[in-house]
């Protein structure tokens, strides 16, 4: 279960990954108008929970990151212990969406289906949910800025230079790498 390669194109047992985005969401969701109006409404809506819902589990997820790290027996070393946390959340985000985004780019290709967990997951719905939701709410750039704005108001600017430049180099080592994985396990 995850993918198959297309013999004659789409397999119509299996569901093909429609392009990333909001699941049917069109102007008429917003506007009020054409006769599609209230099913497109509802779609939004139901757009808006799924991202929620996966904000809510990124957000909770992140929290835990930091927890685990500030309450390591080896965290009394670390000065910056509560910003490890912060990216460490953000790094493990980066290298899921990179994962992500590969995942979902060898799905919109013409001759790749989605099977079993694969077709649950290419599921515009999801997609929003675990990329905008879950991965949005756990690597937010915010509370990074926030960090660093701390240090250096410490006057640690080497402290807050390293933390900006490790969450920023490294995420996006660690995003090319994931897709990496991801695109030599798909083809």
């Amino acid at each position: 279960m995850g993918f198959e390669k297309s013999r004659n194109g789409p397999c119509s047992d299996h569901q093909k990954l429609p392009k990333l985005g909001p699941s049917n969401v069109n102007s008429s969701a917003l506007t009020g108008n054409g006769e599609n109006a209230e099913l497109s409404s509802m779609t939004f809506v139901s757009d808006l929970f799924a991202i929620a819902l996966g904000g809510s589990i990124g957000a909770v997820l992140r929290y835990l990151i930091t927890l685990t790290v500030v309450s390591a027996p080896l965290s009394g070393w670390l000065t910056l212990h509560g910003s490890v946390g912060t990216t460490l959340a953000n790094l493990l985000g980066c290298c899921a969406l990179g994962g992500l985004f590969q995942f979902s780019q060898a799905l919109v290709a013409s001759d790749w289906v989605a099977t079993g967990w694969a077709a649950s997951l290419a599921h515009p719905r999801t997609l929003l949910a675990v990329r905008i939701g879950v991965l949005g709410s756990l690597t937010t750039f915010s509370t990074l800025i926030g960090e660093t704005a701390v240090f250096a108001s410490q006057g640690r600017i080497l402290a807050s230079s390293m933390l900006l430049g490790i969450n920023v180099i490294a995420g996006w080592c660690l995003f090319w790498a994931a897709a990496a994985v991801v695109r030599n396990w798909t083809s």
